[in-house]
């Protein structure tokens, strides 16, 4: 039956993960957080700042996220609580009296790219704001100069590239 299918198919997709090492733990703001594959990585801290490259570029530096509940407006590396590791991803785990925000980074080990991926659980309405310094740039000590960005708000999208150059 498609059930039956379905099941197994979940069950091979999931069976690499049993028995995978979990490591969870309170924050520490000195410490080093990633997640890595062959073309991507995503760098930083426990508290939530970040720098991502796509290689061969350098895409984006100080990351962070900022949350706003009710009129207060909470940076994120004020409310770092947990981190949860596991092979191929790393959570960072906020939590404030009336919400709880996981920040999974994750990269994957066959493609280009990187992905941020947010979990929330809010008793009342909670904006996230995102916040970085674009950094479209060759990897070090490689550079093709200045660089753009603009948000696309039709496609909702936020778009950089490098002028002059055919990247964006």
């Amino acid at each position: 039956s498609m059930t039956t299918r379905l099941l197994g198919l979940l069950m091979l997709i999931s069976a690499p993960l049993w028995g995978q090492p979990r490591i969870a733990r309170p924050a520490r703001s000195w410490e080093y957080v990633d997640a890595t594959g062959p073309r991507a990585g995503i760098f930083g801290n426990e508290q939530g700042s970040l720098e991502v490259f796509v290689y061969p570029f350098k895409v984006l530096r100080e990351f962070h996220l900022v949350f706003h509940a009710g009129q207060q407006e909470i940076p994120a590396a004020s409310i770092s609580r947990r981190i949860v590791s596991t092979p191929g991803s790393y959570t960072i785990v906020y939590s404030a009296d009336d919400f709880r925000v996981s920040e999974e980074l994750c990269v994957p080990p066959d493609a280009s790219g990187a992905m941020i991926r947010l979990t929330i659980d809010a008793r009342n309405p909670l904006r996230v704001d995102f916040r970085f310094v674009r950094d479209l740039q060759l990897m070090w000590p490689a550079a093709f100069g200045s660089g753009y960005g603009t948000w696309d708000q039709e496609k909702f999208v936020y778009r950089m590239g490098a002028d002059g150059q055919p990247y964006a």
